[in-house]
């Protein structure tokens, strides 16, 4: 009986031991399944937050695509514009030459007329485009001081380079 007293007291240790290691087992169990459903909420956070971030970089992929598709368009517009720029440039010049011809081959023609009817001779130096007829006599622009035209009094400028203008 004493080797069955033994026994039974070395089973007894034993399920003492037992029993705390199946209380520490229970506890790990414990601790491990809260730090699962953990990682469960933590895996779906995670995964909504990719989601998101996934949707993010897609719609800036895809404002990136549209930008690069109006810069480009705009660009060939630029281009475009420059081009008729230039063509309008020249053709600009053109005409201005061409209306400065016209200006000088009229002039040219009044003064010659101007000549013939009134027989000025022109030759003679007596023809001076600092001076106008004012009041009937012929004066130096900066000796006049206003001139009347339709009704209206004209105010006569000298700049200091002796140049007139009627303001």
């Amino acid at each position: 009986m004493e080797e069955a007293l033994k026994a039974n007291a070395k089973l007894s240790l034993k399920l003492k031991d037992s029993t705390e290691a199946h209380s520490n087992c229970l506890q790990t169990n414990e601790d491990t399944d809260a730090q699962l459903v953990d990682s469960k909420v933590a895996e779906k956070y995670l995964g909504e937050a990719n989601y998101q971030l996934q949707r993010q970089v897609n719609d800036l992929l895809l404002d990136h695509k549209r930008n690069k598709n109006i810069i480009e368009d705009l660009t060939k517009k630029n281009t475009n514009l420059v081009e008729q720029n230039t063509i309008l440039a020249i053709d600009l010049e053109d005409i201005v030459q061409v209306v400065i011809e016209q200006y000088e081959v009229g002039f040219k023609k009044a003064l010659a007329q101007a000549a013939h009817f009134y027989n000025i001779p022109l030759d003679e130096g007596n023809f001076d485009v600092m001076k106008d007829f004012y009041h009937g006599k012929l004066m130096f622009l900066f000796e006049m001081t206003s001139k009347v035209i339709l009704g209206r009094t004209l105010i006569l400028e000298i700049t200091p380079l002796g140049r007139s203008r009627y303001t």
